[in-house]
């Protein structure tokens, strides 16, 4: 929004606006480049990585299989799960989890 302004004041020659679009994008770009460029890029580090594990189940509410999703998740270690389709019963059986997934 704040560029398609900038632009339109360039269009109707209004410089003493110029600047401050231009000074609105660059602090919005500040905080939304961080989202799509990775901070190493910023910093010159081309060799670091950063890996995220995250699991994405889609439990069911029907599925009693409780055990398998557990040890699945435990055997898995990810940083990031997300289940769905969850219930009570699930959550419940999921709470036991909280030591390994905070």
């Amino acid at each position: 929004m704040v560029l398609i302004l900038t632009s339109v004041l360039l269009l109707l020659h209004r410089r003493s606006f110029i600047g401050t679009g231009l000074l609105c994008c660059a602090v919005l770009s500040a905080q939304i480049l961080p989202w799509y460029i990775p901070l190493a890029f910023f910093l010159g580090d081309s060799n670091a990585a950063v890996d995220v594990r995250v699991l994405i189940a889609n439990v069911n509410t029907q599925n009693k299989s409780y055990e398998k999703v557990i040890n699945l998740v435990k055997s898995k270690i990810p940083d990031l799960a997300t289940f769905m389709e969850v219930d009570g019963l699930w959550k419940v059986q999921l709470d036991t989890l909280s030591d390994l997934l905070p």
